[in-house]
């Protein structure tokens, strides 16, 4: 009985399919489909290149290797917006996976993050400027207080994961900045960028440059300052930066720089849900400042032994502090003058020193098997 209800149940399955194979050979009035096979003419799709400055490192960088590793780089033109405000979320755009926070309106303080790491002032990246290290502190407290002008950047390198653990114990990566050297086609050369905009915003940058012989220069100032989106946020930015260079023969170079940044920045301070609802740009905070002061100097050899062998010298100092002072208290406790000590009440003072030397030597040796 059971084999001959699989039977007719596969006969009416069977019958179904056959159907459904023939009519899908009709048309809805039950007539053979007679409209014949036409081939479409050929379609051409035509476009521009579009100029895009992001891209990667190549297999071998002066005397570092970084074939197999995951890269990017952003070459920084005057096409990207924001380079005069030093807004990192417009410039590094173009890199993904990075997490940039603006902690100011200013962009006297670059934060960047990546790999879902705390970008507070760069915490967990390894920065660096012409191979050498900008951290404060590499160890201990590695926040990157140093905040380069972006107008003065000629490429950002990107080294992910952990192959950027051979700079530095930060695991979030390491960005280094390249930055821009003499012209060497003219003697002499002037860039002045002049920008001004709301909030009594302006941003004076200007470099020189250029190339004698042997010798090339590159040096820029940059003044930046403001009185900030909210009250009681006003800042002072100063940027300095000098590259000399020598070519001593067709096979030893060597560079020296200098770099010096400092600002004063004035902090707003928080609010309560209450005080926010009210109106964002108020501040409870009037005698709460912020100050780094950051100098660098650095000397780099280039040395190139043979034409497959490389070698690379790179010394630095970091020689820094940071300042701030402030009243700490929850934003809902204002900060009154205090009529029982006959002045305001006493703020927190904080002064750390950084004192940091590093020489750096690569060897590169390129052979075949």
């Amino acid at each position: 009985m059971k084999a001959v209800l699989i039977k007719n149940i596969l006969m009416i399955l069977l019958a179904g399919y056959t159907t459904n194979c023939f009519t899908q050979n009709l048309t809805p009035d039950g007539v053979n489909d007679t409209l014949p096979v036409q081939t479409m003419d050929s379609v051409t799709v035509s476009t521009r290149l579009k100029q895009f400055n992001s891209s990667y490192l190549t297999d071998i960088v002066g005397a570092r290797v970084y074939a197999g590793k995951r890269t990017n780089t952003l070459t920084l033109s005057q096409n990207i917006n924001g380079l005069s405000f030093n807004l990192g979320r417009t410039a590094l755009a173009k890199i993904p996976g990075l997490t940039m926070w603006e902690m100011d309106g200013a962009g006297t303080q670059l934060n960047i993050g990546s790999r879902g790491t705390d970008s507070h002032r760069s915490i967990e990246m390894n920065m660096r400027q012409n191979g050498y290290n900008t951290n404060s502190d590499m160890f201990g407290y590695p926040e990157d207080h140093y905040t380069v002008p972006l107008q003065g950047v000629a490429e950002i390198q990107l080294v992910r994961g952990s192959a950027a653990l051979q700079f530095g114990p930060q695991f979030g990566g390491m960005m280094n900045y390249k930055m821009k050297e003499g012209d060497t086609s003219k003697v002499f050369g002037a860039d002045l960028e002049q920008t001004a905009g709301n909030n009594n915003f302006f941003n004076s940058f200007n470099s020189v440059g250029g190339t004698k012989g042997r010798f090339t220069y590159y040096a820029y100032y940059d003044n930046r300052h403001g009185d900030g989106w909210r009250d009681n946020a006003k800042f002072n930015y100063h940027a300095y930066y000098v590259h000399l260079g020598y070519q001593l023969s067709h096979k030893v170079g060597i560079k020296a720089e200098f770099s010096r940044m400092d600002y004063v920045q004035q902090i707003a301070g928080g609010l309560t849900d209450q005080q926010f609802g009210v109106s964002a740009k108020q501040s409870v905070r009037s005698r709460n400042y912020f100050q780094p002061v950051i100098n660098i100097p650095a000397i780099i050899l280039d040395y190139n032994i043979s034409p497959a062998t490389h070698l690379e010298v790179t010394s630095h100092a970091l020689i820094g502090q940071r300042n701030s002072v402030q009243f700490i208290n929850a934003p809902n406790i204002p900060d009154t003058f205090n009529t029982a000590l006959g002045s305001y009440n006493a703020r927190q003072l904080d002064r750390d020193y950084y004192y940091g030397f590093t020489t750096e030597a690569r060897l590169l040796h390129v052979y075949k098997l």
